[in-house]
């Protein structure tokens, strides 16, 4: 495990710095990649959770991955290592989801895919990316520690450095300062020149209401202001 903490060390100083939040799906890498990030002091900050997602069943009971969910979807691919992140992201309201789905060893899946066959992706607030690791191995151990520094890396790509954005709102009133803290609006409030690509894109609609997705609320703090007191 050694040889990926500086790995684990770089990814989560990068989520600190933007003060943002990883979950974690893995099926082949066992466990390693939660737990290379947790060995590094001040994991609280960024890691929410992760699973071991072996089995449908796992899949079903941690991520709620039903069948009808993943329909048409197979395991140790590229669609499924997508989907795992989303629901992973989605399950622990994160900023970011990373999956990884694959065969160690040392023989093949029943899909086909060869020992040190691998899928990682990761979900974020600027979409999806996925892709395949084949390490040409048979060797179990050293494939686990291969698919979890894949998985960190892909993660580390979508992190860079540099600037990130928050957004502060204000208002006069408490009650508006609550609504917003909220994030939930009615579609009246959605009818008023929202338009339908950015609606589907940073909300998520629950009930008969429109919420404000994850990704979006987590930059966002909030205060009363009044901007006729001099401040």
């Amino acid at each position: 495990m050694d040889e990926l903490l500086p790995l684990a060390k770089k990814v989560g100083e990068k989520l600190k710095a933007r003060k943002e939040t990883v979950g974690i799906s893995e099926s082949s890498a066992g466990g390693l990649i939660s737990a290379v990030l947790l060995a590094i002091p001040g994991a609280s900050a960024y890691f929410m959770g992760g699973a071991v997602v072996y089995t449908r069943p796992a899949g079903e009971a941690f991520l709620g991955a039903t069948p009808s969910r993943r329909s048409g979807i197979r395991s140790s691919s590229e669609p499924w290592a997508q989907l795992a992140a989303e629901l992973v992201r989605d399950r622990l309201k994160t900023n970011w989801g990373l999956a990884e789905t694959g065969a160690s060893g040392p023989t093949g899946n029943s899909y086909g895919d060869p020992a040190g066959h691998t899928c990682v992706a990761v979900v974020g607030p600027n979409g999806k990316v996925a892709r395949t690791l084949r390490t040409g191995s048979n060797d179990r151990v050293a494939n686990m520690r291969l698919f979890a520094a894949e998985a960190l890396k892909l993660l580390d790509e979508q992190l860079p450095a540099g600037w990130t954005a928050r957004i502060h709102a204000t208002d006069v009133s408490p009650t508006m300062v609550e609504r917003v803290r909220a994030g939930r609006y009615s579609q009246v409030e959605m009818n008023r020149g929202m338009p339908a690509t950015r609606l589907v894109k940073y909300f998520q609609r629950v009930g008969s209401e429109w919420e404000i997705v994850p990704s979006l609320r987590a930059m966002v703090t909030t205060s009363t202001l009044n901007l006729a007191v001099p401040f």
